[in-house]
């Protein structure tokens, strides 16, 4: 009975090429260079999920709250808020001098110019 038994055993293996690998019948088994590129691709493929999950987990839990439930900081980092320099004057102290110098040095452009244009006639 037991040899009935591994005859079709040894007969279904053969038909379906289970023997062979999943190549078929026939088929070489694959060469060990293949099996170690396809186990490192395998594995790579694995630490780039690992990381991009663990990114995505400490993002998201890291952020950007502040305790009193505030969403402050921006997407920038976690660093001190810069200090609040308070209201800010349209114009600065120096302005009304700059003003002044401006409008003395356009009136003497234009003189140059007004000038340069009465000698060449243009």
């Amino acid at each position: 009975m037991a040899t009935v038994t591994t005859q079709l055993a040894g007969a279904f293996v053969t038909q379906t090429g289970l023997s062979h690998g999943l190549g078929g019948a026939g088929a070489p088994p694959p060469s060990p260079v293949t099996v170690g590129f396809t186990i490192a691709v395998v594995i790579s493929l694995l630490l780039v999920v690992l990381t991009v999950t663990v990114v995505v987990i400490v993002g998201l839990s890291n952020g950007h709250e502040n305790d009193d439930g505030t969403d402050e900081g921006g997407p920038g980092g976690q660093g001190p808020k810069p200090p609040d320099l308070g209201p800010s004057d349209p114009d600065p102290v120096w302005w009304p001098e700059f003003e002044r110098q401006f409008a003395a040095h356009v009136c003497a452009r234009e003189g140059a110019d007004r000038r340069q244009r009465d000698r060449t006639g243009a």
